[in-house]
C-alpha cells in the first residue's frame, strides 16, 4: 500500500464516521421524527428545536463536504488496482453528492423560513420545502445504493473480513435501491415497507460504515509498519 492509498483510507474511514455521527444526530433528533409526524407535531418539533436549526444545516454542510472527499478518496484508494472501476465508483458517488446539494437547498429554505410567528400558510410552505428535501434525497439514495454495489466490486482478493464487508456492501447497496426505489416502482410496497426496512437496516448501516472503519484501521496499521 503506497502513501496515497494510506491517506485515502484514513480520509474514507474518518469521513464516514463523522458523517454517520452527523446524520444520526440530525435524523434522530429532528428530521426522522418530522417525516412521520402530522402538521401539528411537525410545528412543535421545529419549535422545540428552533435553537438548533442552524446546527442541523451546518451538520448537513459537513456531510456534503465529507461526502465529496470520500468520492475522491475512493478513486485514489482503488485506482492502482481497478482504475476504471475506481473512477466510475467515485463519479457515481459525486453524482449522489450533487443530488444531496440540491436536496440541501430545500432543507435550508425550509429551516431558515421557520419561526414561531409563522402563519398557517407560511408553515405550509416550510413543510413543502422539507418534503422536497426528503423526496430529492430519496432519489439520491438510489444512486448511493448503486455506488455501494460498485464499491463492493472494487474489493479484489478479499480476506475473510473484507469478504464479509464486501457482501454487506452488496446487500446495503441493494437495500438502498429497494427501500428508496420500491415506493416509486411498486404500489404495494407500503404494505411490506416496514418489514423490508427492518430486515435491511442493519447491513445498510454496517456495510459502508464497517468498510470505512476497516480501511481506517488498515491504514493506521500500515503507517506503523
Amino acid at each position: 500500500m503506497n502513501k496515497i492509498q494510506k491517506i485515502s483510507g484514513l480520509v474514507i474511514g474518518l469521513s464516514l464516521i463523522l458523517m454517520a455521527g452527523a446524520a444520526f444526530w440530525s435524523m434522530g433528533s429532528l428530521l426522522g421524527e418530522f417525516q412521520t409526524a402530522d402538521s401539528v407535531q411537525q410545528y412543535e418539533l421545529l419549535k422545540e428545536n428552533q435553537g438548533d436549526l442552524s446546527t442541523h444545516l451546518n451538520a448537513w454542510i459537513v456531510i456534503i463536504i465529507l461526502d465529496a472527499l470520500v468520492s475522491i478518496a475512493l478513486i485514489t484508494r482503488y485506482h492502482r488496482v481497478h482504475p476504471t472501476r475506481a473512477v466510475l465508483t467515485g463519479v457515481v458517488r459525486l453524482i449522489y453528492t450533487f443530488i444531496l446539494v440540491v436536496a440541501y437547498s430545500s432543507l435550508s429554505l425550509g429551516l431558515t423560513s421557520f419561526n414561531t410567528g409563522v402563519t398557517i400558510a407560511e408553515f405550509g410552505q416550510v413543510t413543502i420545502y422539507l418534503e422536497e428535501f426528503f423526496s430529492i434525497w430519496n432519489l439520491g439514495l438510489i444512486v448511493f445504493g448503486v455506488h455501494l454495489i460498485l464499491w463492493a466490486r472494487l474489493i479484489s482478493q478479499p480476506k475473510i473480513v473484507e469478504r464479509i464487508l464486501q457482501i454487506l456492501l452488496f446487500i446495503a447497496g441493494a437495500g438502498y435501491i429497494i427501500t428508496s426505489g420500491g415506493p416509486l416502482a411498486w404500489e404495494g410496497y407500503t404494505e411490506y415497507g416496514d418489514t423490508i426496512q427492518a430486515v435491511l437496516m442493519l447491513p445498510m448501516v454496517v456495510g459502508e460504515l464497517g468498510m470505512g472503519i476497516f480501511l481506517l484501521v488498515q491504514s493506521i496499521r500500515s503507517k506503523k509498519e
